[in-house]
C-alpha cells in the first residue's frame, strides 16, 4: 500500500510539473524519438501568502529530470546502483538537480500540504551527498552509504516529501 501510494506521488509530481510548467512546443525529435518542450511564457503567480512563483521557471524536461532524479536519489544505497549511473544504465546529474530544486526554492510561502521549502532544501541536501557518493573514484565506502541512508530515511517517506512540493506548485501555478 505504501509502495502505491509513493508510486502515485511521484507520477503525480511528473504530471503536475509537465502541465504547469507554461504551454509547450515541440521543437524537434531527437535521435532517440523524444521530443524537446520550450516554454513560451514568462509569467509570474503569486498564491499561498508566499512571494512569486515563475510558473515558467520548469520546463517538462525539468519535471521528467526531477522525477526521475528524485527515483533515483532514494535508490543511491549501494555500489550496485553507482556503478549503474557510472556505466550510464541510470542518469543522474547532480548538477541539474541542484538547478531544478533551486527554482523550486521559489515555492517557500506557498505550503498547502507541509512546507515546500523543507523538502526542497531535503532534497538538495540528498543531492550534494548523491554528488560526494557519484564522485568518488572506485568503491564507495560504505560510511557514505550508511549516512545517506540515516539521511533519507525510509524510502517510501523520502519520495512522499514530493507532494508538498507538487501541492504548492499546483497551488501557485494550476
Amino acid at each position: 500500500m505504501a509502495r502505491t501510494a509513493t508510486a502515485l506521488a511521484a507520477a503525480t509530481l511528473a504530471l503536475i510539473l509537465a502541465a504547469c510548467s507554461s504551454p509547450a512546443t515541440t521543437s524537434g525529435t531527437t535521435g532517440a524519438g523524444s521530443t524537446t518542450a520550450t516554454t513560451t511564457s514568462a509569467a509570474t503567480t503569486p498564491a499561498g501568502g508566499g512571494g512569486s512563483v515563475d510558473c515558467s521557471a520548469l520546463t517538462g524536461d525539468d519535471a521528467g529530470t526531477y522525477t526521475v532524479g528524485i527515483q533515483i536519489l532514494a535508490q543511491l544505497r549501494s555500489q550496485d546502483v553507482v556503478d549503474s549511473i557510472k556505466a550510464g544504465g541510470m542518469t543522474y546529474d547532480p548538477e541539474a538537480m541542484a538547478r531544478i530544486l533551486t527554482k523550486l526554492k521559489s515555492l517557500a510561502g506557498h505550503g498547502v500540504l507541509g512546507d515546500p521549502s523543507a523538502d526542497v532544501d531535503f532534497y538538495l541536501a540528498a543531492n550534494e551527498k548523491a554528488r560526494a557518493i557519484l564522485a568518488v573514484s572506485g568503491p564507495v565506502p560504505q560510511g557514505m552509504f550508511d549516512d545517506i541512508v540515516a539521511f533519507e530515511g525510509d524510502i517510501g517517506t523520502f519520495i512522499g516529501r514530493q507532494v508538498s512540493i507538487s501541492a504548492a506548485y499546483s497551488d501557485a501555478c494550476g
